[in-house]
């Protein structure tokens, strides 16, 4: 991702909550990007066979728990 108040690139493994280069809290930046991540997930899920959409819900609810 990129932040919101610097250029920096980075990526995100885990709870995270600040740009590590401009230390700008960035909660709500991550919290969108995980929700988009979902909905791709969530309609992917939708194209595919039983076994693999039930994988990408899970993974889809897991995101938006943060732990991903």
């Amino acid at each position: 991702m990129v932040c919101d108040n610097c250029p920096l690139r980075y990526a995100i493994y885990g709870v995270f909550g600040w740009c590590p280069a401009c230390d700008a809290h960035n909660s709500l930046q991550i919290l969108l990007k995980n929700l988009e991540l979902a909905g791709k997930e969530l309609a992917l899920a939708e194209t595919v066979d039983n076994e693999l959409a039930d994988h990408l819900i899970g993974d889809a609810l897991e995101n938006l728990n943060g732990s991903d």
